[in-house]
């Protein structure tokens, strides 16, 4: 994820870590390989339910976008999207529905269908409906 040239992986580290530090636990959570990263940074102030979900979806939402450039494009794949609860669903709608972010491709498999506006009617959505495997195992 932060490979590269050693100067371009510490200028997205820097990136990764100025974006995650409104709330570094988490980011740690959902990507453990940051946590030794992030542990330096300040603990997160205490807000409100609906400010900490606003602050939650604004820093994943940061963090992908220091992760990702059209130089080095990120694919960020979520299988059962069936699953998801709304409000998740509204965060990978605002990912792939900004303009102004390049180099991030969102891709999801459900396992039934979803509502036609289960991302909202911004974001940009082909179904591509796959047939069963014909290949046969050979035994053994």
């Amino acid at each position: 994820m932060l490979g590269g040239p050693a100067e371009q992986a510490a200028a997205r580290l820097e990136a990764v870590r100025r974006a995650a530090a409104p709330n570094r636990d988490l980011v740690a959570e959902l990507v453990p390989a940051l946590r030794p990263t992030l542990e330096s940074l300040p603990p997160p102030t205490a807000v409100d339910p609906v400010e900490a979900r606003a602050r939650a979806r604004h820093v994943l939402c940061s963090v992908l976008y220091a992760l990702a450039s059209p130089e080095r494009p990120l694919v960020l794949a979520i299988d059962d999207l069936h699953w998801a609860d709304g409000a998740s669903l509204d965060l990978l709608a605002r990912v792939a529905s900004d303009p102004q972010h390049r180099g991030l491709l969102v891709v999801g498999r459900a396992g039934r269908a979803l509502p036609r506006d289960a991302v909202g009617p911004r974001v940009d959505c082909h179904a591509i409906r796959l047939a069963p495997s014909t290949r046969r195992r050979s035994p053994g």
